[in-house]
């Protein structure tokens, strides 16, 4: 559905919020507001235009640090009432040189390690913590061996002779891929402000941008 400028509600002093992410990542870079002039601007330049509250003025984004945004897109939220835009960031999107402006964490729902290792198992969290090389290993022989599978299996496909234990192992694939999967998430949630979410959505453009 298709909304225009003048369908957009701004508040009761001409303003929108306007959460700000990456087009190729989707993280969250910064919360920040517009007007519809900034809107306008925005939508000319192709560049991140907002409204500073502090400033009481309109802010080009990247006008003194050259961090500028290139808008891929720009969402309208199903009341008309907030925007999502979507950029290329050219740097850091927060003034302390953070690639977002959201890089700290609440402290009372900050997990505990112990909160963790309940959820994704004392062994995981163990192995990661103090052997993050093996379990680096241990993912990167899950891919090797998922390559050679899908090998395998072409080449059996295009009437090629291969070995059945080539392609036989393919059906023990969905659990090693599924234990690759669950450390790769414990590494994650080892990693204060890692977004799990954020990174599978960015494999799956990838995967996708492939296919194509």
């Amino acid at each position: 559905m298709k909304i225009t400028i003048e369908e957009v509600k701004f508040d009761e002093r001409g303003l929108v919020p306007a959460i700000v992410q990456d087009a190729n990542t989707f993280q969250v870079l910064t919360l920040a507001y517009m007007n519809a002039e900034s809107l306008k601007r925005t939508i000319d330049t192709k560049e991140a235009w907002f409204w500073s509250r502090s400033r009481s003025s309109l802010w080009h984004k990247g006008e003194r640090s050259g961090h500028t945004q290139r808008v891929a897109d720009i969402l309208v939220d199903c009341d008309n009432d907030a925007l999502t835009v979507l950029v290329v960031p050219n740097g850091p999107a927060c003034h302390t040189g953070a690639q977002s402006c959201f890089h700290n964490e609440l402290q009372e729902a900050v997990s505990t390690q112990e909160e963790i290792a309940d959820r994704v198992g004392q062994y995981s969290v163990d192995l990661l913590r103090h052997r993050p090389v093996e379990a680096a290993q241990a993912g990167l022989d899950v891919a090797n061996r998922d390559l050679e599978l899908r090998s395998g299996q072409a080449r059996a496909e295009r009437g090629v002779h291969v070995p059945r234990n080539e392609y036989d192992v393919g059906l023990d694939l969905d659990q090693h891929l599924l234990e690759a999967l669950h450390h790769a998430r414990c590494l994650l949630r080892l990693r204060p402000g890692a977004d799990p979410q954020h990174v599978v959505r960015s494999a799956d453009r990838e995967l996708l941008e492939e296919d194509l």
